[in-house]
Parts: structure tokens; sequence; C-alpha cells
């Protein structure tokens, strides 16, 4: 219900929800994520800041309190402090995808586009079949005017959906 009422735009009602969740299972990472980006949504920085230090309690939890931390610093216009949390993140959990796509936005965002492409080739070597980071690295690559490694970044974006398509067609044509 609480991912119901986000789709919504009802961050109010989706954080009752996740505070039920909570309520009833303390340490579901899952919740605590939802929870602190609706209060991000409501600009609550002060509970954002108390469930983030709870979630770096919970085992599993680590790399998205880093995570949820440097979204709090960029709610505050911390970008240079939230990626400098995301590289600390790292350091601890050296393969979180989740950290290293966060990192690349948010390097994208400050306009360090070495550094995101840095990060996302990192993400790609990690997660060869990941659209979504081939897609970003191509969007990087163009901003830096490196067009034919952009475009076959873009050819790979293409290979990998047409792949994922195949294998949807499969699954269904299965008896």
């Amino acid at each position: 219900l609480a991912l119901v009422y986000e789709d919504l735009g009802q961050p109010d009602s989706a954080a009752d929800e996740w505070r039920e969740i909570l309520d009833e299972h303390s340490s579901y990472v899952p919740a605590y994520v939802g929870l602190i980006e609706c209060l991000l949504k409501q600009g609550n920085t002060r509970d954002v800041a108390r469930y983030i230090e709870s979630l770096r309690q919970i085992p599993g939890g680590t790399a998205d309190a880093f995570r949820m931390s440097a979204r709090l610093m960029e709610s505050t216009s911390e970008l240079v402090r939230a990626i400098a949390e995301l590289r600390s993140g790292l350091e601890l959990c050296s393969h979180d995808s989740g950290l290293l796509r966060e990192l690349a936005r948010m390097l994208h965002s400050n306009q360090d586009y070495l550094a995101a492409l840095e990060v996302l080739n990192r993400l790609v070597a990690e997660l060869p079949e990941d659209v979504s980071a081939w897609h970003n690295r191509g969007v990087i690559l163009g901003l830096l005017e490196r067009q034919e490694e952009s475009q076959a970044a873009f050819q790979m974006v293409d290979s990998l959906k047409a792949s994922l398509s195949r294998g949807v067609m499969h699954v269904h044509s299965r008896p």
C-alpha cells in the first residue's frame, strides 16, 4: 500500500504505511529506504537523519544508509559532501550497485563527467547486462564529445534490449 500511495503522489500516507511496516518488522531495510525517501520529499530532514542512523544499525543496511545519507545532503544543497559520503560507502561496500549508480548520478549532476564515466565503467564491468548503466555511459561519453564510444555504448543498449526481448518472448512461448 505504501508504494501505491507513493505512485499517487501522497508521501504523507506512504510514510504512515512504511512506519506501520517498521512497527511490525523493525529490521526491514526496504521499509526504511521507502520511509526515508518519503520524508525527503516532505522536507523532513530531522526525522530522515534519525531513520538513517537506525538503518546503519541493521545488518544489510549499511549501503542503503550511505545512499540515503547522501540524498539527505543533496537535498540540502551539499552535493560535494554527498559525493564524499557515497565514496565512503563504497569503501565499505565496494560492489554495491546502488551506491555506484547514485555516485554516477551525482557526479553527472555536478558536471564531473570524467569521474562519472569512471564509475559507469566500473558498473558495466561488474554488471555487463545493465542496460541503464550502458545508456548512462553513452550519455556521459556524448557529453565528453567521445562520439564513437558513445555510439558503441548505445549499440550495446540496443543489443541488450533485443536480447531481453528475445528472452521474454522465449519465456512466453513455453508450453
